[in-house]
Parts: C-alpha cells; structure tokens; sequence
C-alpha cells in the first residue's frame, strides 16, 4: 500500500480557481481505487479545503490542514493539533502591531479572523484572496485572543513580497518556539516551530505503521520543502521557484505524471 500526501493549490489546483485537471482527478481516483491511500496537505484551513475537494468529487483519508498545525481523519475529528505556544504570543503581537500597514489576521483552529485591514491593490484585487482576506480591524479582541486563546494556530501577514520576506527573515534570525514561512508571493505565516506538512505526516506514519518506502509527496511551495525533503519519492511541480525544487528527487507539470515513475497497483 502506497500513502500519497498532496498539496493542493499550485499542485492539484494548478490554476489556483479550484479546478482539477481531468487527467490528474482521474489518476488520483485509480490511485485509491487500487487501494492506495490519499491525503491532502494544505495551507488551507480543514473546512475551507473540505469544501473544494468536496466540490470536486476528491476522495481523500486524511487532510493535514494548517500547514500541519491540524490533522484531519475523513469524518472529520481532529486527531492532532499543534497551536503557538502561549507565552510566545505578545512578541508576535508585537510583530503585528508594528506593521498596521499590512493585512493581518489570526486562525482560531478552524476559524479565520480579522486583525488589521487597509487596501492592497495586489492583495484585495486578487481573485484568489477572495472570502479569506481580512477586511475589518479588530484589534481589542484580537489582541485578547492571541495571547488568550488555547488553539491559535497560524498569524498570517498579506503584503508585497518584499515586505514580508523583511518579517521572515527578522523572525527566523532570532530563536523562538515559532517560525514564519511563506506560504503564497503575498502571505506569511508565524506558526509554532515544529509545525510543518512533514510533522503532520510522520503522526500518521507512526499511528500506521507506514514504512517511508511507501510515502510519495508532491507540492510546490516553501511550506511543502520539508515534506518534499522527507521521502524519496517525492515530486515538485515545474513552476515551483528554485528553493522548492532542489528539495524534490522528481519535477513534473500535472501529478498524473507521478504514475511514469511509481507504480501504484
């Protein structure tokens, strides 16, 4: 049995407007039919991408959702959860009150909310930011849940890359129990230090028994870098940026391609 962890946007949806190649929707589905197993490791909240694989008729047995921070099984129960740690909060909350010239906001396990609004021509007129960026302040009870709430899990930023590349190498110069990774061109995100797809992976491996032989990852992102890195088998789509590729063993432009070089029945 072969356990296949997939991003999904930039990976399955290569479009980033929650289409899915024919090819690609197929082949995944022989994949399972073959009595494989698949799960989807996303960015995306657990409903936000429960919702699309759900519009497009994509089986799956596992999301790890939030980067890693929380795990899925396909009922939906949450079997693992790995929020910022609480007393790391106000030096985050600071990060964010220093830059009120960015979109930012905060992800209450499985709830996104709002923390700071202005106007990004780039970000609020990007079709794909729709529905998920923030656009009211909330500062008073923002400011009460990050540093109160037991399940913050992900702080994200919007903004030109230039600017949060300056965040993200401010951040990860210094040693705290969190990091920031760049998840889109325009988002950051400051989650805890040992959260990644790979993290979340290695918690089903250990639950089944899973040799590493048998996982095959495939992304396109820096926060897909530790699960490419983590198996052999593992792919990279072809407009994936330089740091991301070097990390996979295989480039490719549709997962579909993944059946050239693994065989799955």
């Amino acid at each position: 049995m072969k356990w296949w962890f997939s991003d999904y946007d930039g990976t399955i949806n290569l479009n980033h407007d929650d289409s899915i190649d024919k090819r690609d929707l197929k082949f995944i589905n022989e994949f399972i039919d073959a009595g494989n197993q698949f799960a989807i490791a996303s960015g995306r909240l657990h409903k936000e991408i429960k919702n699309v694989l759900s519009k497009s008729n994509l089986n799956y047995d596992y999301i790890v959702a939030c980067n890693g921070a929380a795990l899925y099984d396909s009922d939906d129960n949450l079997i693992q959860n790995l929020p910022i740690k609480l007393d790391e909060r106000k030096e985050i909350l600071e990060i964010l009150e220093s830059n009120k010239h960015l979109i930012t906001g905060y992800c209450d396990l499985d709830i996104r909310k709002d923390f700071n609004a202005v106007y990004i021509k780039e970000i609020n007129e990007n079709p794909f930011f729709i529905g998920t960026i923030p656009l009211e302040n909330n500062h008073e009870q923002g400011t009460n849940e990050i540093l109160n709430s037991p399940d913050i899990n992900i702080i994200y930023f919007y903004g030109l890359e230039a600017e949060l590349i300056k965040i993200q190498e401010e951040v990860n110069g210094t040693k705290h129990n969190f990091k920031a990774i760049k998840t889109h061109t325009n988002v950051l995100e400051i989650v805890n230090k040992n959260v990644s797809k790979a993290f979340g992976i290695e918690y089903i491996m250990q639950n089944h028994n899973i040799n590493i032989k048998d996982v095959i990852t495939s992304g396109d992102g820096e926060n897909d870098i530790e699960m490419l890195r983590f198996t052999n088998n593992s792919f990279a789509m072809k407009n994936s940026k330089p740091n991301v590729l070097k990390e996979a063993n295989h480039v490719i432009s549709n997962v579909f391609e993944i059946g050239d070089f693994i065989k799955i029945k």
